[in-house]
């Protein structure tokens, strides 16, 4: 497949399921066993950072929950199946509705973000990782900074 923006980041749903975001702000969702032309239609596909990067990173300990760093400094918490079920939507309505479909927005303060990371320790199931421009490390209790997270993925 050929995208129009650069992919930034790919994260494995599971054995046959994919996901990977783009420069460009864009996520989407593959299915590995599809043949032909159909292995190239993504199953959906989310814009949470409008014309910026998209870093993606799955959270092990809490069942569909994707977040979402970019360049912009925020995190942007989605529920997995909220995404796959808007994909009758069209790409331009998907689009234009991406960022009020978040579970939670949250700054991490590090600056523009370059990397994002899910603390895999059940303990720590909220905690993301960010690492930014500012050149420092945060962590970030999604949960404890967006109360509608933990209400959600309870």
């Amino acid at each position: 497949m050929v995208f129009d923006r650069d992919p930034e980041n790919v994260v494995w749903l599971s054995e046959n399921h994919c996901l990977l975001s783009d420069e460009g702000g864009v996520v989407r969702a593959f299915d590995i066993r599809r043949t032909g032309n159909d292995y190239q239609r993504p199953l959906w596909s989310i814009r949470p950072c409008q014309d910026r990067p998209a870093l993606i990173a799955l959270a092990p300990q809490v069942p569909d929950m994707l977040v979402v760093g970019s360049t912009d400094g925020y995190l942007r918490i989605y529920d997995l199946k909220l995404c796959a079920g808007n994909q009758s939507e069209s790409a331009s309505t998907q689009a234009a509705t991406s960022e009020s479909n978040a579970i939670g927005r949250v700054k991490a303060h590090a600056g523009a973000l370059f990397s994002v990371e899910c603390c895999p320790d059940e303990n720590f199931a909220f905690a993301v990782a960010c690492g930014g421009s500012k050149g420092k490390l945060t962590i970030v209790d999604v949960a404890e900074s967006t109360p509608a997270v933990l209400d959600h993925f309870r």
